[in-house]
């Protein structure tokens, strides 16, 4: 794409306006410079409010030098920026699904869930839009009787904004029971509890060599 669009204002078949929005539709970011003999100020603040980078009349174009050298810089760095924030957001990416465990993020009130790792289908069998589709579907997995002390412990230290660890077991797609340890990190907003961000490890074969040993003393 170009680095940079200069467009007259008043054109053949529409206006430099309907141009703009075209190029807006596809490139959000692009500089888009106005030129016109007769626009005023009211269709020019218009135009800067519908997304054009700056505008340049006819009989002063003087001005139209400096205007696309501090675009096209001000572009560049835009799209730097714009790599560079990719490129990290795909190694985050890469690190979540490397890890052995469910990376997942929750509101720390309903714990209705805005982010669950692909990681869930392999160890619970559940994909992750599944626990989007309401409050209650971790709750309704716990096991019946874990159920109620998990979410308490969860929620209470969660008000009390304390990252907190907590173990309980989760009934999983086939219905096994799954241990889960969950380590929960609070996000806080003016001081309250507004997000909640973990981890959930399956311990099971942890807790069976553990039932093993006890079962050996």
């Amino acid at each position: 794409p170009p680095d940079l669009i200069i467009s007259e204002y008043t054109l053949s078949a529409f206006t430099g306006l309907h141009a703009l929005n075209i190029v807006r539709q596809r490139y959000p970011k692009m500089p888009f410079i106005l030129v016109s003999g007769e626009i005023g100020e009211e269709k020019a603040m218009e135009a800067i409010l519908q997304g054009a980078s700056d505008y340049a009349m006819k009989n002063n174009l003087e001005r139209l030098g400096p205007a696309i050298i501090r675009d096209v810089k001000s572009y560049r760095e835009y799209k730097i920026k714009e790599h560079q924030l990719e490129t990290t957001q795909n190694r985050y990416e890469a690190l979540v699904q490397s890890v052995s465990g469910i990376v997942w993020e929750a509101n720390a009130e309903t714990f209705q869930f805005t982010y669950v790792s692909p990681q869930s289908a392999d160890i619970l069998g559940y994909e992750p839009e599944e626990w989007y589709t309401g409050t209650s579907f971790w709750a309704d997995r716990i096991h019946p009787d874990d159920r109620e002390e998990a979410i308490a412990y969860c929620h209470q230290q969660s008000k009390r904004g304390n990252d907190h660890s907590f173990e309980y077991r989760m009934i999983d797609a086939n219905e096994n029971v799954i241990w889960m340890r969950d380590y929960v990190t609070v996000v806080e907003r003016e001081g309250e509890a507004n997000m909640l961000r973990g981890f959930m490890v399956d311990v099971t074969n942890e807790k069976s060599a553990e039932t093993q040993r006890d079962k050996a003393y």
